[in-house]
């Protein structure tokens, strides 16, 4: 006896779960001849008749019924099989926010890449939250207290702003103590206007002072290198400028921070929790967050 071919099968089954060949077609994404054709090498190869056609619908015979009964979890087993396999090869795609994507995560993917050397990572800029239907995004970077309407978060860490400028624009203005911020130029990000208001308030410093800064930015690392260019001191997170103070290019102009618990979580659709690839780079996300003497973890 000749084996049916697995198309075939799965015509088959196709055909009996919905009772008509033509929406089995559809299914399949084939024309209706096709699937007959299918169908009818399945039942040549068996010697049996599969399905009685009754008027505009079809029905299984017995051997038909036996068939299905015994075919469709085997089918089931095989596709979710092949699904497993051709995961070691999927790709994800991630939206980050640039920043933390250029100060925090890229310098941490050769590691990924070692631990998952056939796993691709495709990364798409975001500031907002978004509907991750019909997006192609597989899960985000997420950033701030507000939250994800229909995505699960898993916190990775706090963040701590300090302020800071280059040592040319700390000369240039005699910044000596916390109060001479109040009349320099300040840097301000468009997504957290009160940042400094906040800063002044946490030192007794409210009320006075708290002009429009010199310029507004989308981004941390442009507010950064704004400041590296003495255009106005600026309240950035620590471990994103780490490099910028540790060349010199600027320095904390006082060591008293802001932190803000919380900041950073992966988002993703609660559906995609199970999803292998996801499970995979979410474990060695929260694996790179979580050791102590990180800087992120220093900077929370």
């Amino acid at each position: 006896m000749a084996l049916p071919t697995l198309p075939g099968l799965q015509a088959v089954v196709l055909a009996a779960e919905l009772g008509s060949v033509s929406a089995a077609a559809q299914r399949l994404g084939l024309t209706q001849s096709a699937v007959s054709r299918q169908i009818g090498q399945v039942e040549a190869a068996l010697g049996v008749t599969l399905f009685d056609r009754v008027r505009q619908r079809i029905a299984p015979t017995e051997a038909g019924r036996r068939l299905v009964t015994e075919v469709a979890p085997l089918l089931t087993d095989l596709l979710r099989a092949c699904a497993t396999a051709a995961d070691a090869g999927q790709s994800l795609t991630l939206a980050v926010l640039p920043s933390f994507a250029t100060r925090w995560l890229v310098p941490r993917l050769p590691d990924f890449h070692a631990r998952f050397p056939k796993l691709r990572l495709n990364l798409v800029t975001h500031i907002e939250p978004f509907d991750f239907i019909g997006s192609g995004v597989d899960a985000a970077i997420h950033a701030g207290p507000r939250p994800w309407p229909g995505a699960h978060l898993d916190p990775l860490f706090g963040e701590t702003v300090v302020p800071v400028a280059s040592p040319r624009f700390r000369h240039r203005f005699g910044i000596r103590e916390e109060a001479d911020l109040l009349t320099v130029p300040r840097l301000e990000l468009s997504t957290r206007p009160q940042a400094w208001a906040d800063w002044f308030t946490a030192g007794g410093l409210s009320g006075t002072g708290l002009a429009a800064p010199g310029f507004r930015f989308e981004h941390f690392l442009t507010l950064a290198e704004a400041a590296v260019h003495g255009l106005g001191a600026a309240l950035v997170p620590r471990f994103l400028i780490e490099p910028d103070l540790a060349s010199g290019r600027l320095e904390v102009l006082f060591p008293r921070g802001l932190s803000r618990p919380g900041t950073y979580a992966l988002a993703y659709p609660p559906a995609r929790a199970d999803h292998p690839t996801l499970r995979r780079f979410r474990s060695w996300l929260l694996g790179q967050a979580a050791p102590p003497g990180t800087r992120a973890t220093e900077a929370g």
